[in-house]
């Protein structure tokens, strides 16, 4: 289990938002969010806990403990590709990860 602030800044950088982003959906300043990731302002009020629990994809539950089990969701091309990944043969998935990583290192 991590503290607060630690996963608003990691759900936060796993969905790809900013602080600025986080901030605008939430009805707080960027540097607001800044400090709660900083831990400079544990104090998040409520109204704005559960804007941040929303944005975030979390249950305010989580967010309160620092549970960091929630999954990312995934995106309609993301489950497409996962579905045909899950239907390949043992050899063809090692391939297909030897692929992936080629490319990815390409970048």
């Amino acid at each position: 289990m991590s503290h607060i602030t630690d996963l608003v800044k990691q759900r936060r950088e796993a969905l790809g938002l900013s602080q600025t982003d986080v901030a605008n959906a939430v009805g707080v300043t960027p540097q607001a969010v800044s400090n709660w990731e900083r831990r400079d302002s544990e104090y998040i009020r409520p109204k704005h806990l559960l804007a941040l629990a929303r944005v975030l994809e979390v249950s305010v539950e989580d967010l309160v403990r620092g549970n960091s089990e929630s999954p990312v969701p995934l995106s309609a091309d993301e489950k497409s590709l996962l579905a045909t990944y899950r239907k390949l043969t043992s050899d063809e998935k090692r391939f297909m990860q030897k692929l992936l990583r080629g490319l990815a290192k390409s970048k």
